[in-house]
């Protein structure tokens, strides 16, 4: 159940991103207003900066979250979301060593939002204590306002300079699983035949089509495997050996 405390921090955080941008914003660009001033123009740079942060934690708690429940990773969200794989590992990691209760909890007390490169500037430290200590020092800054980035990682490196480890290298992109079964191999080979795959994607995808495709032709060749039976398809002909 979330306390009064957590409601009020959760609806400013929100109002926070009730950022009027002038213009019309769409999933394809941006169309400037007629007149736009000079102000307006440069007033949008903070609000984007909102969202551009925003994004990289919105997709990290998701990814997070699809592992917790469902145990998804990145080869479903690469595709869905058109995200390279190192981004949607970094974002991940980040999101899972500065986890939402604490950046709910340092937007609480300081009332300032921290950026995701703020984050991911403490991600490295050995314990949950120094991250949280640092991100308050951070957005409490200096009396003119949070610390920038470059701010946080010098004071970091005068404290501590030998403290900061380099982060966890990215787990690598998962492999499909090999292909058994004449329905697998028509469904992957109709992802490549449409393009769909990222290239990272395609590329592990291919080899395990072309594992499958020569398997299938060595059963038809002298001395292939016995025990292969060719099959085919009595309403599209399509034949296979198994």
């Amino acid at each position: 159940m979330q306390t009064t405390s957590h409601s009020k921090a959760l609806t400013n955080a929100a109002l926070a991103l009730r950022i009027s941008l002038p213009g019309q914003w769409l999933p394809f660009g941006w169309v400037a207003p007629d007149g736009m001033t000079y102000n307006e123009w440069s007033g949008c740079a903070s609000g984007l900066g909102i969202m551009i942060s925003a994004t990289h934690m919105w997709v990290g708690d998701w990814l997070n979250e699809g592992e917790r429940r469902y145990g998804e990773k990145y080869a479903q969200a690469m595709d869905d979301t058109g995200l390279p794989y190192d981004t949607l590992a970094r974002d991940a990691y980040v999101t899972r060593r500065v986890p939402f209760w604490l950046r709910l909890q340092i937007y609480e007390e300081t009332e300032r939002l921290l950026s995701f490169s703020h984050y991911q500037a403490v991600a490295p430290l050995a314990t949950e204590a120094e991250r949280a200590h640092w991100l308050t020092l951070a957005a409490r800054g200096n009396g003119h306002g949070r610390w920038s980035v470059r701010e946080l990682k010098e004071q970091m490196r005068q404290a501590q300079p030998d403290a900061l480890p380099e982060p966890d290298p990215p787990p690598e992109p998962p492999a499909p699983a090999p292909i058994t079964t004449p329905d697998e191999y028509e469904a992957a080979r109709a992802v490549l035949d449409r393009g769909a795959p990222k290239p990272e994607r395609r590329e592990v995808l291919e080899a395990v089509v072309e594992t499958w495709e020569a398997a299938t032709v060595a059963a038809q060749e002298p001395g292939g495997d016995v025990d292969a039976r060719a099959v085919t398809c009595p309403e599209c002909g399509y034949r296979w050996w198994e």
